[in-house]
């Protein structure tokens, strides 16, 4: 689904009618394109900070040379495993820009607020400011 819609929004960009595995140009030419080469031209297009490919299966060292040439991140192999995807999780952090004040909590505190938060029946929100203004 993810690849429908990146081939239709690129479609647009491109002034193209978008069929699943080739774009048809205005122009009447036809251009075969496959999964790296439509990331390279997303990358060009939209011109990201950085991009970021997450796969759950492994990459051919091929494709992924390739993409990692054309500035594309590469995390393969990730799988559904917890630890490589905190490591997805802690770049996409790492990016991530607030558009409000926000404290990130971590370990055994957020645990904590959460299960007392819950034993009351709030929302941690709501639970931390009660105990800000008991203060």
């Amino acid at each position: 689904m993810w690849l429908q819609g990146l081939w239709r929004g690129l479609g647009r960009e491109l002034g193209a009618r978008v069929k699943p595995e080739e774009i048809e140009a205005d122009l009447g030419k036809r251009i075969r394109l496959k999964e790296p080469e439509l990331l390279k031209i997303y990358m060009k297009l939209y011109k990201p900070k950085r991009m970021i490919l997450v796969t759950r299966c492994p990459t051919p060292n091929e494709i992924k040379r390739d993409l990692e040439v054309e500035g594309i991140e590469v995390l393969d192999d990730v799988q559904f495993n917890p630890q490589k995807l905190k490591t997805v999780s802690e770049k996409l952090l790492d990016h991530a820009t607030p558009i409000e004040d926000v404290i990130i909590l971590k370990g055994e505190l957020a645990k904590l607020i959460r299960m007392k938060s819950r034993d009351l029946g709030k929302a941690p929100e709501e639970f931390l400011k009660e105990i800000i203004e008991l203060i």
